[in-house]
């Protein structure tokens, strides 16, 4: 009974973190908007101060992990827009996406951007607790991919 036990307690543990971390902060800014756009963006850079090294074989380093800007938007109360870029690395389009409303329970989106099928998968680089995500989200996940869903 231990074994099972230990695995559906971590596994509870997991979900109940992911969940406050897509909590919004009381530390977080207020939304820029720009006209009727929302803009958004972080950064996350790592630097590496090698001291005492008398065989200078570990450089100093500094690496810019992400850097994303992003702008959304509606055309209409049931016409949604969104538009994201990284610009570390090779830049390039992450989402770029319209929503069509319907109701709260139906919407169609149509463009590139995630399935949302897995908790972790949604919450925002920007909240997980680690720079990564774990290795089993990343084996099993889908990628961003021009699509429609319902």
């Amino acid at each position: 009974m231990m074994r099972l036990t230990i695995p559906v307690l971590a596994l509870l543990a997991c979900a109940a973190t992911a969940h406050a971390q897509s909590d919004p902060s009381p530390y977080d800014p207020p939304p820029m908007r720009v006209g009727p756009a929302t803009v958004t963006g972080f950064v996350q850079a790592g630097a590496l101060k090698v001291t005492g090294d008398d065989f200078d074989e570990a450089p100093d380093t500094f690496r810019l992990r992400r850097a994303r800007i992003g702008l959304r938007g509606d055309f209409a109360p049931k016409l949604g827009w969104a538009l994201s870029a990284e610009l570390a690395g090779s830049p390039h389009v992450r989402d770029a996406f319209m929503t069509v409303r319907f109701a709260e329970q139906f919407q169609v989106r149509v463009g590139q951007f995630y399935p949302e099928y897995s908790l972790e998968r949604l919450t925002s680089s920007s909240r997980l607790e680690l720079i990564d995500r774990t290795r089993l989200t990343e084996a099993l996940s889908y990628e961003r991919n021009p699509g429609v869903m319902v």
